[in-house]
């Protein structure tokens, strides 16, 4: 190189150094020679673009790429055999492109793709995108963007569980669809964190309501104590050479398959429990079999329940203080006058920490408890413990369990105190306007008389379509026990009085068999069994509502309530072929269904789709 090549070169140099200090020599020791060459070039391209020296002549921006590149590259350059006045730029690109992206192993490219994972400090947006950039090496074509979604939703964190199980059920979507849904439920787990979470004073958040508290037992205490229940922790061959006591020889009912035995001799021991899929018990004895309480239901022995036992406090909302149309009374706790939100939702009562120190009561009032408090995002708030306070109210001295939480929060009655303080009546019974009493129910019921008597019934009649080509089937009657063939006939003239099923006596190509079920209330329900017909009947696929989509349409609700269509699918009719196809045996003769039956396996889906044309044009219903 010449000396006056030299001179232009470290003019060039010193002009843009002060410029140019973020741009670092490509690293050749990179794993990816071919991905780091391409970074780096785009980098060298953006430095020329923002200095505008994308214009100037080629020898200085060869000069400026061999200076920036770093001096081991500079080797590179120097096998090329030409000279950085003479060859183009473009040129020199290339050669440095034939010799960086043959460097690329596919293979190995593929397997950093398929093995990358979420890491538990990473966003989603951060795993996305280093997703997006190892594909870009593997050659996927036009699977590249399918790869990269079915690996986005299999790599996420634990801690994402619940996105995945979302994702899960949307296959059909494209890649940015899922980004889209990813990102919409990581927010709105931020938000559910900042509502708990973000409140800095008891005044600027309370609680809306709470929801059921359930107690549940997470690990069973044995019926047998002491040395037994240690045993039991011990390998089965430690338990065989532990010297026999006098305990041994008293044979307590086993806590693992319900038997009594030696310690040693338990035959659960090794067996997988069918219930939990634990290890070294029977279903029989599982722990999952305890009863789930509500803490309104909690009787003597919930309050002498055993540390191992937990109960679940679900927080359903928190919202700002700026709603005032909450219910609040005035307690006096301590000589202090306590405003507290009355909320029917709860099943349990409230305080933060900040309030009981303000009504200086004494801290060893407190007593640990075990349970929980969660919100509808799973996320568990900071109980203290739980307190009996001394309450007066209108002059009327009661005990209250209060639970004690460590965060800011509006103090909260729930249905159970409220009751206890004459708040709120448990209301039965329909009377009629003032004073008119059993008069005024009679003139309502009268007036709404077809809202009340027999079995609805909608317009629209429901049409079965088969797929073609289809062989009939016609089952012989099932034998019904004798003691149920009474009720059963009874039933029968039931549902043929409310106009659900008539007498059949022509030939029908389709005959059913049935089956009884026995209802909560004692009485039967005559199902249809169309196994033959439901293997042939051509569903409609009414998409129903996730959880997800009904919260959202909770918004702001006040009021609610719920529905109750009994024997729903009944008060959709049948056309005649459709009919027919449901005729069914009975020991008394055929009938068939003239309204949609139980046990068709298209029937959900079309009372869902009658339930939609008729109610969701009424807002938040």
């Amino acid at each position: 190189m010449t000396e006056d090549k030299v001179k232009v070169i470290n003019n060039n140099y010193k002009q843009v150094a002060v410029d140019s200090g973020s741009l670092r020599p490509l690293d050749l020791k990179s794993t990816n020679l071919a991905a780091a060459w391409k970074i780096w070039k785009k980098q060298f391209k953006i430095f020329l673009a923002a200095s505008d020296l994308l214009s100037d002549s080629d020898f200085r921006k060869n000069s400026l790429l061999l200076h920036h590149i770093g001096p081991e590259s500079f080797e590179i350059f120097d096998s090329f055999d030409v000279d950085e006045e003479t060859i183009k730029h473009a040129d020199l690109i290339t050669k440095f492109d034939a010799y960086f992206l043959p460097k690329c192993n596919v293979i190995m490219e593929r397997f950093n793709f398929f093995s990358r994972r979420q890491s538990t400090s990473e966003s989603i947006d951060e795993f996305l995108t280093a997703l997006k950039n190892l594909s870009k090496t593997c050659n996927f074509g036009t699977l590249k963007d399918e790869l990269v979604r079915d690996l986005f939703i299999c790599g996420l964190n634990q801690s994402h569980q619940f996105i995945r199980e979302k994702l899960l059920n949307e296959s059909s979507k494209n890649l940015e669809e899922i980004i889209q849904i990813a990102k919409s439920l990581e927010i709105a787990k931020q938000q559910s964190k900042e509502f708990i979470h973000g409140s800095n004073g008891e005044d600027n958040s309370k609680v809306e309501f709470i929801g059921s508290i359930r107690e549940r037992e997470r690990q069973q205490q044995w019926s047998n104590q002491g040395k037994r229940n240690n045993n039991f922790r011990k390998t089965k061959n430690q338990i065989q050479h532990e010297p026999s006591g006098s305990n041994n020889n008293q044979l307590n009912t086993c806590g693992r398959c319900g038997q009594r035995h030696f310690y040693n001799k338990c035959p659960a021991w090794g067996v997988t429990c069918q219930q939990c899929r634990g290890k070294n018990h029977y279903a029989k004895m599982c722990n999952t079999n305890k009863i789930k309480k509500t803490i309104g239901n909690i009787e003597a022995e919930g309050e002498s329940a055993t540390q191992s036992s937990e109960e679940d406090l679900f927080i359903g909302k928190i919202m700002s203080s700026t709603y005032t149309k909450a219910w609040n009374v005035d307690i006096d706790i301590n000589n202090q006058v306590v405003v507290a939100q009355v909320d029917t939702g709860a099943e349990g009562n409230i305080m933060s920490i900040k309030k009981f120190e303000m009504l200086n009561l004494d801290k060893n009032l407190i007593k640990e408890t075990n349970t929980n408090l969660l919100t509808f995002s799973g996320e568990k708030l900071r109980v203290k413990g739980k307190c009996k306070l001394y309450c007066l109210f209108k002059n009327n001295g009661i005990y209250l369990d209060f639970y004690i939480l460590e965060m800011n929060c509006k103090t909260v009655i729930g249905l159970d105190t409220s009751i206890k303080l004459n708040l709120v009546k448990n209301i039965n019974i329909v009377r009629g306007a003032k004073n008119q009493g059993i008069k005024g129910s009679n003139m309502l019921l009268e007036k709404y008389k077809e809202a009340f008597n027999g079995l609805g019934c909608l317009k629209n009649k429901c049409k079965l379509v088969l797929k073609e080509n289809v062989l009939p089937v016609v089952e012989p009657p099932r034998k019904i026990p004798f003691d149920l063939q009474k009720e059963l006939k009874t039933e029968l003239k039931r549902m043929e009085n409310l106009g659900v099923i008539v007498q059949e006596n022509q030939p029908t190509k389709w005959v059913n068999s049935i089956v009884l079920v026995r209802k909560a209330n004692g009485n039967l329900r005559v199902c249809l069994d169309p196994r033959h017909l439901n293997k042939v009947i051509m569903r409609p696929h009414f998409p129903f509502s996730d959880i997800d989509e009904v919260k959202s349409r909770l918004s702001n609700a006040k009021y609610f309530s719920s529905l109750d269509a009994n024997s729903g699918f009944w008060m959709i009719p049948l056309e005649e072929e459709s009919s027919k196809l449901c005729t069914f045996n009975t020991p008394f003769g055929r009938y068939r269904f003239i309204r949609l039956p139980f046990g068709v396996n298209a029937a959900p889906e079309i009372f869902h789709a009658e339930m939609i044309k008729h109610f969701f044009t009424y807002q938040m219903l």
